[in-house]
């Protein structure tokens, strides 16, 4: 698949898990209001595990979240609110999202990607943008569409959740 199709195809991917997860947010479901459901939940676990192998472990990842870090860092509408220390902690909560759903063990204390954007005031367009910035860093590391879609899995849920918060 060329480079621009697997790119239309991520950003278009992304675009619909925003659209759901919006949807999803104004429904009535049972669980707290905009709490991942536990089949996303489940599926984003599988997802992950299946990405930090394919990515070639703790190396791949970290390669990921390097690319990651450098997008967070050049929207300027999610710099001005993370800063290069919430930066910085985006990326681990990344490398720690992954490694745990991958069935390692991760030091007490170590926050997931959530955990690390939770609380940091990032409005629904700086969302949207830490979004982007995950897909293009997938898109820049050339994942493959399998890749790609483990990615998005991953991001829904936590989207999800930031939106909700606001």
């Amino acid at each position: 698949m060329s480079r621009p199709i697997a790119r239309l195809l991520a950003m278009l991917l992304f675009a619909s898990l925003l659209l759901s997860s919006g949807c999803a947010s104004q429904s009535k479901s049972k669980s707290a209001p905009g709490a991942p459901s536990a089949t996303a939940m489940a599926g984003a676990v599988a997802g992950a595990s299946s990405l930090f192998n394919s990515l070639g472990g703790l190396t791949g990842v970290q390669a990921l979240a390097s690319a990651f870090g450098v997008n967070l860092a050049g929207n300027s509408a999610v710099a001005a609110i993370l800063g290069g220390a919430g930066i910085e902690s985006a990326k681990t909560g990344l490398v720690n999202s992954l490694a745990k759903a991958s069935g390692q063990e991760l030091a007490a204390g170590s926050v997931d990607l959530l955990g690390a954007l939770s609380g940091k005031g990032l409005n629904p367009a700086a969302i949207e943008g830490v979004g982007k910035a995950l897909i293009d860093a997938g898109t820049s590391r050339q994942l493959k569409p399998d890749q790609m879609a483990s990615l998005a899995s991953l991001w829904e849920p936590v989207g999800r959740s930031l939106l909700a918060g606001n």
